[in-house]
């Protein structure tokens, strides 16, 4: 289940394709213990190695009544629709872009301008000012979710708290992981975002992107501000993953496309972003992408 990347996230970072789809169209009965029945921000999604396979593989897990809006064999001609990217966000607490990602994201700027070529509708440049508070926008709708972090950890049986579990960290006595715990510094020590503003920027960039892209254009995203980090570096770059998380809080679908690997042999890549239920437009850019610009290309020997 992707609530916050967790599709999208370790498909970039081993060089796969990924799709999270429009939130409220798949099934979450039996994730996180949840009945089906709530409503959340979270899709299941799917990772693959090959982009022909999201689109099979989504359909297995969408609500049935729901399947005939998503339109998800809708035929899209990649040389017709309309692109947009955004370069970088400029929210301050990410990290910024690095050159071997930028380098990416232009190289798939410069294959759409050749594919569309002949209509006269070469990617163009997009912003909006929501994108300087990703993080703080997903942080607001979390707390709209039914489900209680604090009650997960502990599967539902109580509710862990912080000023309890990060001293028994420090001791070598907790049973959660530390991002585990300071998540729950999120939500038990720090102030709340102003519903009010959180509200009415949310709605802001969604219409603004929903006007923008329609039932034909896609946005091109960084997926991150870094290739795959070393192990726990994270945890001082704990905003990084607000790239993915944004598309969570907007409730839109999105692709993640490897587009091969780095100087240091490490996977890069790009979000391909679209309009609610057009996950088809984002499966056949990802498709057409990939298969330009490297795609999948295995980071390290695979054993036989």
């Amino acid at each position: 289940s992707d609530i916050g990347g967790s599709t999208r996230m370790p498909a970039f970072f081993c060089g796969l394709y990924a799709l999270n789809p429009t939130s409220g169209y798949t099934s979450l009965k039996g994730s996180a213990l949840r009945t089906g029945k709530e409503k959340s921000m979270a899709s299941i999604g799917f990772i693959s190695r090959h982009c022909s396979d999201l689109i099979p593989l989504t359909k297995t897990i969408v609500i049935a009544d729901k399947a005939q809006e998503l339109n998800l064999d809708r035929p899209v001609d990649v040389k017709k629709l309309r692109y947009f990217y955004v370069e970088t966000a400029q929210d301050l607490r990410v990290s910024p872009i690095s050159a071997d990602l930028r380098a990416a994201m232009n190289r798939a700027i410069t294959k759409l301008t050749e594919a569309v070529s002949s209509t006269d509708q070469a990617p163009k440049p997009y912003y909006h000012r929501g994108f300087n508070h990703m993080f703080v926008l997903w942080r607001y709708w979390m707390t709209h979710e039914e489900d209680v972090f604090a009650e997960l950890l502990t599967n539902n049986t109580g509710t862990a708290y912080f000023y309890k579990e990060f001293p028994k960290k420090l001791l070598g006595m907790s049973d959660y992981t530390l991002p585990a715990i300071l998540k729950l510094a999120d939500d038990q020590v720090l102030p709340p975002v102003n519903k009010q503003w959180a509200e009415q920027l949310t709605k802001e960039l969604t219409d603004d992107l929903i006007k923008l892209l329609g039932d034909d254009g896609v946005l091109l995203f960084p997926s991150s501000p870094q290739v795959a980090p070393y192990h726990y570096s994270p945890i001082v770059r704990p905003f990084n993953f607000a790239y993915w998380a944004i598309f969570n809080a907007l409730r839109f679908p999105a692709a993640q496309v490897p587009l091969g690997l780095n100087s240091d042999k490490l996977p890069v890549g790009i979000q391909v972003v679209a309009a609610p239920r057009q996950e088809a437009l984002c499966a056949a850019v990802a498709q057409h992408l990939g298969e330009a610009l490297g795609g999948v290309v295995p980071p390290c020997q695979i054993l036989q």
